[in-house]
């Protein structure tokens, strides 16, 4: 290797490469950061993010594909929900126990429940995004309190897309709203 290499290419292949641990990623109208450390794998229909350095712990979170729908209602909510529980996860089937949160015209839907994975209680928490065109959903499942902390860091980089806007440059909304939303000024995790 000679000194040109040595001394140039290797620091900026080097800088490049670490910048690029901590990029944002986009998946649909998600844009979001993997927390440092973790793994994460993306399949057509998800991203699966898992922290695997705690031995005999549970921390993952899973990003859904984006769909076309509008989650708007508690009850759409709750179909998505329950299509989307993998794990089988208990929720209170009561719609008080469902938090709608909305800013900017951007919708949330959120609720906290309990699952069994390997013989392990385990917490779950199911999230929709909406931007009134688009929808996108997250899951949290964790038996660590740790890892409710990370995910809460996961929240603060997470992004979504303003709708997209129609031929005539109209969304049908304030000018405000074309931004990214970060999504975490409206949301709180659910029975820390």
């Amino acid at each position: 290797m000679d000194l040109f290499m040595k001394n140039y290419i290797l620091p900026l292949l080097l800088l490049f490469c670490a910048g690029n641990l901590f990029s944002q990623n986009k998946f649909g109208i998600a844009t979001y950061t993997v927390p440092a450390g973790w793994e994460s794998t993306q399949e057509a229909s998800a991203v699966v993010m898992e922290n695997k350095q705690g031995k005999g712990t549970l921390c993952r979170i899973t990003i859904f594909q984006t769909e076309k729908t509008v989650v708007n209602t508690a009850a759409i909510y709750l179909q998505y929900r329950s299509g989307k529980n993998g794990t089988k996860a208990r929720f209170n089937p009561n719609q008080k126990q469902v938090i709608r949160t909305e800013s900017n015209g951007f919708i949330s839907f959120s609720s906290g429940g309990t699952s069994t994975i390997n013989e392990s209680a385990v917490k779950s928490h199911f999230y929709s995004f909406t931007n009134n065109k688009e929808t996108f959903f997250v899951e949290l499942l964790t038996d660590s309190n740790v890892c409710t902390e990370e995910f809460n860091r996961f929240l603060a980089s997470l992004l979504m897309d303003p709708a997209s806007e129609d031929r005539s440059g109209n969304i049908g909304t304030n000018a405000a709203r074309r931004k990214k939303l970060p999504l975490q000024q409206f949301l709180r995790l659910l029975h820390q």
